[in-house]
């Protein structure tokens, strides 16, 4: 019915989460650092062994007390304690995590980039606008000019005509 459930308490979620949302399928979702200290269910029981609170400065190494764990559970515990003595594991553990610095490393790039190229954008936009305005300016002064130089040439056409009636009169001596 598209629900979010929360399964230890049975309430019933009204928060809408973006990628909850585009989930396709019906799945259970563990938020492991929002499990509790105690853990009344199995599963937290289970999963008590991923709890992130117990790790060290090494992100790849948990501090789990073995004797905290449930009998049923060591021998999950202890599949990934023999992991972590693998040194190649612990290689690619490593290789891993320069990947992922790597890549947000190149994320944070495109993204100065992305903002860089925005504002170049804006700028070009601001100066298009401001192009265009100018070349508005500009026509009208031309319109001006073309309306001040058809007056002039209206007015001299007038002063030619006067003179000519002025020396057809004899008024008028060249």
């Amino acid at each position: 019915n598209r629900e979010v459930i929360d399964v230890i308490h049975g309430n019933t979620i009204e928060t809408k989460e973006a990628f909850i949302e585009s989930l396709t399928h019906d799945c259970y979702i563990i938020q492991i650092p929002f499990l509790s200290a105690k853990r009344p269910t199995e599963i937290e029981q289970a999963l008590s062994i991923f709890d992130q609170h117990n790790s060290c400065e090494n992100q790849h190494i948990l501090n789990i007390q073995e004797d905290t764990v449930p009998e049923k559970y060591k021998p999950l515990l202890r599949r990934l304690q023999s992991a972590r003595a693998d040194a190649q594991l612990l290689k690619q553990m490593d290789m891993e995590d320069e990947i992922v610095e790597d890549i947000k490393n190149l994320q944070r790039a495109l993204t100065k980039k992305d903002r860089a190229l925005t504002e170049t954008k804006e700028a070009l936009t601001e100066t298009k606008e401001t192009l265009t305005e100018t070349k508005e300016a500009l026509a009208k002064k031309n319109q001006a000019l073309i309306q001040k130089d058809t007056l002039l040439m209206q007015q001299n056409e007038e002063l030619r005509l006067m003179k000519q009636k002025l020396k057809d009169a004899g008024l008028l001596n060249e």
